[in-house]
């Protein structure tokens, strides 16, 4: 998805080059050069450009924009979700059951009142 975000067609790898998509691409996580290669590697045997080729990236790196910012959020709350089994009194009990994590064990916890008002 990082890739995709910023970089959607094979021009766009190619014009880019490995030499500079790997250190940008490095950011994303240890098999990442592996894939800045592979990705420049496809670019360079596709020379093909479709109709809509353009609009179509826009809308792929649009996307992969959107689907990034979930991500994070949504690990954004699986965060809250732990840090509020952990705070609860009962979380003891919870979490020594077997096959509960923090976020299964944070579904078992009562509702809060400050819940319910918002």
């Amino acid at each position: 998805m990082v890739l995709l975000s910023r970089y959607q067609t094979p021009a766009a790898l190619r014009h880019l080059g490995r030499g500079r998509l790997t250190p940008w691409i490095r950011t994303a996580g240890p098999a990442s050069t592996e894939l800045a290669n592979a990705a420049v590697d496809a670019a360079e045997r596709q020379h093909t450009r479709l109709p809509g080729e353009v609009t179509i990236a826009r809308v792929i790196g649009d996307l992969a924009v959107e689907l990034l910012s979930l991500h994070e959020k949504i690990h954004e709350l699986d965060k809250l979700a732990e840090a509020r089994l952990r705070e609860h009194e009962l979380a003891p009990v919870i979490s020594s059951m077997p096959g509960i994590g923090s976020l299964l064990g944070a579904e078992f916890l009562p509702e809060d009142e400050r819940d319910r008002r918002q």
